[in-house]
């Protein structure tokens, strides 16, 4: 304690001292301005562009007016549903989802099985699942469970 006081009274009593410690006040103030921003740029394209993140097949809301979107952009204690993350992981599960899953009926064996093993990589497989490989490669099949998957490697990617 007594050395973090006077490492704070010594960068204090110069202005070296002030301008690191301003130029670190700013550095912080940047990176939260811009964290802010991107949560309000992604709750805005919800509301206002619902039909990009959507996907197939899948309703979406009408899209609201722009003073409408400016105002849901506003509401941080909100978190976005449909982003890019979503998006992805809902392409990839249906690259990596058997032909009885709707929207993958129409892939081919050897992208599924890519689509899989990227899904290994991502530390979605049935390891991390505790499962077997075909009690692993039977639930990705399983069109009942597309929204669990869906989370799971939304999950996945936001932690890689």
């Amino acid at each position: 304690m007594t050395i973090a006081a006077a490492a704070t009274a010594g960068l204090a009593s110069n202005p070296a001292g002030w301008a690191l410690a301003g130029s670190a006040a700013g550095v912080i103030l940047a990176g939260a301005g811009w964290k802010t921003y991107r949560a309000g740029a992604k709750r805005y394209n919800e509301v206002r562009h619902p039909e990009r993140f959507a996907g197939e097949g899948e309703e979406h809301a009408e899209p609201v007016s722009r003073e409408e979107a400016l105002a849901y952009s506003l509401k941080f204690w909100k978190k976005a549903k449909n982003g890019e993350r979503e998006h992805a992981a809902r392409r990839l599960y249906a690259l990596a989802a058997g032909p009885g899953v709707a929207g993958s009926e129409h892939t081919s064996a050897e992208t599924r099985r890519r689509a899989r093993e990227f899904l290994e990589v991502l530390k979605a497989g049935p390891e991390q699942q505790r499962l077997s490989r075909e009690a692993w490669e039977a639930s990705l099949d399983d069109a009942a469970r597309k929204a669990y998957w869906i989370k799971e490697i939304t999950t996945q990617l936001s932690s890689s």
